[in-house]
């Protein structure tokens, strides 16, 4: 309920970029996350197209931590990741999703049997850490669709 999936279609579509949406790779170890990672960001830093990701690793970040108390990919990893894209000169943004708690919490009801998260105070907290996210050296913009229609020409005025 946060407009990931949405925004980032319509990035996509705006941008001619190939969508990627990374599920929560529940059976998934250490390395298979890396790689699938490593290898969703490949194409952008090889020059071949863009790519806009629903999710990556900044969610096993948050969710990792909440649902079995430690991430599966480490911060020295999330950096290492970074560092690939910072280094190869990428345009690249970070952009949180965050319509505010009671948006959230409609658009959770509304759909809470198709939802991955099955309980409403987990939904609460996941919001919580990613309001208050910052731990990674991507540049980070926060978008809440309450306020409006994502502004892509700005967003791409800023990369």
């Amino acid at each position: 309920g946060s407009g990931k999936t949405t925004l980032g279609l319509k990035i996509a579509h705006a941008l001619d970029a190939q969508y990627i949406r990374h599920g929560p790779y529940q059976q998934s170890n250490a390395l298979e996350l890396y790689a699938a990672f490593r290898n969703s960001v490949r194409s952008a830093l090889e020059g071949s197209c863009d790519i806009v990701l629903d999710r990556c690793w900044i969610s096993e970040l948050v969710y990792g931590r909440l649902y079995r108390g430690i991430s599966r990919i480490s911060t020295d990893v999330a950096a290492v990741l970074e560092e690939m894209i910072i280094s190869s000169e990428v345009k690249s943004t970070l952009i949180i999703c965050d319509p505010g708690r009671e948006a959230v919490l409609k658009s959770y009801g509304a759909r809470k049997d198709e939802e991955y998260v099955k309980c409403v105070n987990k939904i609460l907290e996941i919001r919580e850490a990613y309001s208050v996210f910052s731990d990674t050296f991507l540049d980070i913009t926060r978008y809440n669709y309450e306020e409006g229609e994502f502004d892509i020409d700005g967003l791409l005025s800023h990369l």
